[in-house]
């Protein structure tokens, strides 16, 4: 089985695939700036909320902010600051100030060896970039960091950008979702069992 076709600019494409059990499917896809989702019929995968971890570098003075972006890279929000030996619950309620983010009451005291651990509720079930480090005047450690605990992942799809994506087992049905987000160029894909 071989399926071809061409998406245009700025449009959505579905195609719904039955494959045939034990098989895998292989997707290319020819374009710029490309996302492409595979979702799995028969299974219901749950999603997965980002997880980042933040430190104040073992300060012993100084704050800093916390700058949230979307995928797309628009700038959501940026706290106030966060003190250096802030509380878990302050740095929640920072966060939470920002229009379209939720986040969990953060485990940890924000050190280096025991970090803030914040889950995102909202948005929920998304790989999100890292937050970033703003107006950081934290001194006497190695200054504020965010590393990355747990990536997102939506509902019951993987996502890939500008590759091939590689051959997926076939357990039963399998549901192929193609998005262009921002092309210059009609994308071309081709779907191979």
């Amino acid at each position: 089985m071989v399926q071809s076709g061409s998406v245009a600019v700025g449009t959505t494409a579905t195609l719904i695939v039955a494959a045939g059990r034990g098989g895998t499917l292989i997707l290319a896809h020819r374009g710029t700036a490309v996302d492409i989702g595979i979702g799995r019929s028969d299974v219901a995968l749950a999603g997965v909320d980002e997880i980042q971890d933040v430190d104040d570098g073992d300060a012993t003075s100084g704050d800093f902010k916390l700058r949230v972006t979307d995928l797309g890279g628009k700038v959501l929000g940026t706290t106030d600051v966060i003190p250096f030996n802030e509380t878990a619950a302050n740095v929640q309620i920072a966060l939470n100030a920002i229009s379209g983010v939720t986040v969990g009451l953060p485990t940890g005291v924000g050190s280096v060896a025991d970090p803030y651990v914040i889950t995102f509720s909202e948005p929920g079930d998304t790989d999100l970039p890292l937050m970033t480090i703003v107006d950081d005047t934290t001194a006497g450690g190695a200054g504020a960091a965010v590393s990355a605990n747990t990536d997102g992942a939506s509902e019951g799809w993987t996502m890939v950008q500008n590759d091939v994506l590689p051959p997926f087992p076939v357990a039963q049905g399998v549901s192929l979702y193609g998005v262009v987000a921002a092309s210059t160029e009609p994308v071309d894909f081709l779907l191979v069992e």
